[in-house]
């Protein structure tokens, strides 16, 4: 009887550990709560979270003429333009999911 509650100990404590590498791993792919996801472009290694993109404005370029036109498309600044144009942008999924 002993026998059986330390294989049944081991055999839990095993999946315990499971999960939480599972977990760890999993975590490590997240960025906001969205997976950070790996293809081939023009022959390259890339990584992209889904429905977000990164945007450098033109020299001159005002990110709030930007405004208008992403709020036709429900698309928002996830994170305003620094000093040198580069902001980030968030889609809806209805633009990027199929």
């Amino acid at each position: 009887m002993k026998t059986y509650k330390f294989l049944f100990g081991c055999v839990f404590l095993f999946a315990v550990y499971l999960t939480v590498l599972s977990y760890t791993v999993f975590a490590q792919n997240l960025i906001s709560g969205k997976e950070i996801k790996t293809t081939i472009w023009n022959n390259q290694k890339v990584q992209y979270v889904d429905g977000e993109i990164a945007v450098k404005l033109k020299k001159g370029f005002q990110a709030a003429h930007l405004q208008s036109t992403l709020s036709k498309y429900r698309a928002n600044i996830k994170q305003d333009f620094d000093e040198i144009g580069w902001g980030w942008i968030e889609l809806p999924k209805c633009y990027y999911s199929l």
